[in-house]
């Protein structure tokens, strides 16, 4: 396998929320491109979620902050892994030197809505709702909206409490993206549609959704195709969600 392959082991396992296994494989493609920078930036975040103390979760946000990659995944993926950090004022400056709109095979995130929910979660709420609508603007504006647009979409319409429009778009994304098409992607898409049910207060139908979520392994057939190896059964991350258990 190349350096490559060992990358996609490790996020298909990270999905299955197997941590120790998705460490080994991304360990494993570092040793073969110690450049990959993506592959950097989730060896961070693996070790974000393994770590408790503070100024260690302080200390490995502020390297994973310094790390420069262009790829979109990898953007969210910091973006996530900073704010376990609760560094709020890190992670805002991280998104500043990240602009623009961040599209990987299961999400769309204008960094406006990056922003929005970082401001949020820090108490900034009249600065949330501007960042919130200038998301909105961008994914309305899109000229072929599909299921991460969509997703995108619910969560900002949920952010702005626009209750009718968050459940009509999450719904939408579910009906793109059906789990027998890409099981990986639409669970991914379900769970973020859990979260902007919580944020409008339809707390049954979340944790319905939420049922639907654990009750479902989340598999990567594209990822088996190519060799990749099997991973065991597990559940899936989202925007709003994250990776690795």
């Amino acid at each position: 396998m190349n350096s490559e392959l060992y990358w996609e082991a490790g996020i298909t396992h990270a999905f299955m929320g197997h941590g120790e296994e998705a460490r080994q494989m991304i360990e494993r493609s570092l040793t073969l491109n110690p450049d990959a920078a993506s592959a950097q930036v989730f060896r961070g975040l693996i070790a974000l979620r393994a770590k408790t103390s503070p100024s260690e979760l302080n200390r490995i946000a502020r390297e994973l902050s310094a790390i420069e990659t262009g790829a979109a995944i990898s953007v969210v993926w910091t973006f996530h892994a900073l704010l376990q950090s609760r560094d709020y004022p890190l992670v805002l400056k991280y998104l500043a030197d990240h602009p623009g709109r961040h599209i990987s095979q299961w999400s769309d995130c204008p960094v406006e809505l990056l922003r929005a929910i970082t401001l949020q979660l820090a108490g900034r709420d009249d600065e949330a709702r501007a960042e919130y609508e200038r998301a909105r603007e961008i994914l309305e504006a899109s000229e072929a909206p599909d299921m991460r647009t969509h997703g995108g979409l619910a969560l900002v319409y949920a952010g702005l409490g626009r209750k009718d429009d968050a459940l009509r778009e999450g719904l939408r994304s579910l009906e793109l993206m059906p789990y027998e098409k890409d099981s990986i992607v639409h669970q991914a898409l379900r769970l973020d549609h859990a979260v902007a049910l919580v944020q409008i207060g339809e707390l049954e139908r979340a944790a319905e959704e939420l049922r639907l979520y654990l009750s479902r392994p989340a598999l990567r057939p594209a990822a088996r195709r190519r060799g990749v190896p099997r991973a065991r059964r597990g559940r899936a991350r989202g925007v709003s969600g994250h990776l690795v258990d």
